[in-house]
């Protein structure tokens, strides 16, 4: 799919979710729209909108073209676009980025550091 296309979900079949019973432990990777409810560990590749919803935990080596954080998020992160860690949302790592794209809502936590590169790939080197 060109990276300049808007995702369509209906086309595609709708978002790739892991309900709040599921465990899953690997290398997952999604082009459709990402939603994690239950608990994930491993690496994650979600060349679309990767969410954590308020259920979800995650502790992994993340990329993806946007972000929403609503669950607990631990690991490494790198976003292309927007992130947004909502109030629910606890993430403890590190965020990379190549431009600022930030969103942190009153009661969010943060706690880790941003770091800003030119190159998302070279960044990523040894994933």
């Amino acid at each position: 799919m060109p990276k300049d296309k808007a995702y369509d979900a209906e086309a595609a079949g709708g978002p790739t979710v892991i309900g709040e019973d599921a465990v899953v432990e690997g290398i997952l990777r999604s082009t459709a729209p990402l939603q994690i409810s239950g608990a994930f560990k491993g690496k994650i590749i979600a060349e679309n909108e990767f969410i954590i919803s308020a259920t979800g935990r995650v502790e992994a080596k993340v990329k993806a073209r946007r972000a929403v954080l609503s669950g607990h998020f631990v690991g490494d992160m790198v976003v292309m676009e927007d992130i947004e860690i909502t109030s629910t949302c606890r993430f403890l790592g590190t965020l990379i980025q190549k431009e600022p794209g930030l969103t942190v809502a009153k009661g969010g936590r943060f706690d880790g550091r941003c770091v800003y590169v030119d190159d998302l790939d070279k960044a990523m080197a040894g994933w």
